[in-house]
């Protein structure tokens, strides 16, 4: 009888094509852990909110809350005044193509009470002081409306407060208007433009920051949020917070606009 020849498969042993497998699993497994943990790393970071610097803004300090703040997106939603928001001038510091990696670094302290309550606070080292953005604002009734008996003023002859701030994620870009913007009855009937308000943002843009090496986030132009304080004829507080994008406040009559490197 002819004797069967048996051919043995690979099997795992100590080999080369076992060290190369067992190779190829462990780095497969560090980089499904080392990616997505080194992404929310930078995130974080890189991570802020608009106006989350607006207790140094004393008027709109004392109202601010976020919790009854109605955000929109698109300025082109909110209706219930006319605004016209617009750059004057647009001074870029120019540093290339801004590295947050290098500024904004996000530091969190977390202190427990005696009552065992934690509170985390967050600040920035290395801040950089970078674009420097000037607007004017108008604030007028809709067309609908031609007297200001809808609203309540808030003190004095104030009738809205406002603020601007930029809050660019992944770059840590937080910044805010140091005053209060605050408009009279005369201003809004008038459709008086207020000018000369300045914000300095915390980066140079274009910017990046790295997501996850040798991946990068770029970013191009800073979004700046408007605040809005009112009270209506029975005295109830409406907030707002209206995005604006690069393209909408920056105009044919802007003095200077963002340098993109070569």
């Amino acid at each position: 009888m002819a004797k069967e020849n048996n051919k043995k498969g690979w099997r795992p042993g100590r080999n080369l094509l076992t060290l190369i497998l067992v190779f190829l699993i462990l780095l497969v497994i560090t980089l499904l852990i080392y990616i997505p943990t080194t992404i929310v790393s930078n995130y974080k970071a890189g991570h802020v909110e608009y106006f989350q610097d607006v207790s140094s803004v004393t008027d709109i300090a004392n109202v601010y809350n976020k919790d009854e703040i109605t955000y929109y997106d698109n300025s082109s939603d909110y209706k219930e005044w006319n605004i016209k928001l617009e750059a004057y001038q647009y001074t870029d510091v120019y540093e290339g193509l801004f590295n947050a990696d290098d500024y904004n670094k996000r530091v969190e302290t977390k202190e427990t009470d005696s009552d065992g309550n934690e509170t985390t606070s967050v600040k920035y080292e290395n801040e950089f002081s970078g674009d420097k953005i000037n607007f004017s604002i108008t604030i007028s009734l809709p067309e609908e409306k031609t007297d200001l008996s809808d609203y309540q003023t808030i003190s004095s002859n104030y009738v809205i407060y406002a603020g601007l701030s930029t809050a660019t994620n992944w770059i840590a870009d937080h910044s805010v208007y140091s005053s209060t913007i605050k408009f009279t009855s005369n201003n809004i009937t008038s459709s008086k433009t207020l000018t000369g308000k300045t914000i300095t943002c915390k980066a140079s843009y274009p910017a990046k920051r790295t997501i996850c090496w040798p991946v990068v986030k770029n970013v191009d132009s800073p979004d700046v949020y408007l605040y809005l304080y009112y009270k209506d004829s029975k005295g109830y507080s409406h907030q707002a917070v209206i995005r604006y994008e690069y393209k909408e406040y920056m105009t044919e009559n802007t003095i200077g606009a963002i340098v993109n490197p070569h």
